[in-house]
């Protein structure tokens, strides 16, 4: 039996909200699965509602393929009203149709 699922691959980078620094640096990566591409709609709205979208590509022989997007913000740590820290957020997002089936396994 087949079963087809959706996976949302998120790497979130970051840099300081005030440095001259060019480069985002990689602070988390994580995939989250869903039933339907209705449920993967939903989150990405919930998440990122109306903040900034590039696409983002990978490089293939034939040259570059769109695999998804780029969501730009702004974030900040509020935990502490003394000391705030900002930062420039981008999280490359990509969305995968899965279909897995089962494998029996064996152990010698």
């Amino acid at each position: 039996m087949k079963v087809e699922y959706f996976e949302v691959l998120t790497t979130c980078t970051s840099k300081d909200y005030n440095a001259k620094q060019e480069l985002y640096s990689v602070f988390d990566q994580h995939v989250k699965t869903f039933k339907t591409i209705e449920e993967v709609q939903t989150y990405l709205k919930k998440t990122y509602g109306k903040c900034k979208r590039k696409r983002s590509y990978r490089d293939t022989k034939t040259g570059s393929e769109h695999t998804g997007y780029v969501y730009c913000f702004n974030s900040e740590d509020i935990s502490c009203r003394r000391f705030r820290h900002k930062w420039r957020q981008q999280d490359w997002v990509e969305v995968y149709r899965c279909v897995s089936e089962p494998v029996l396994v064996t152990v010698l």
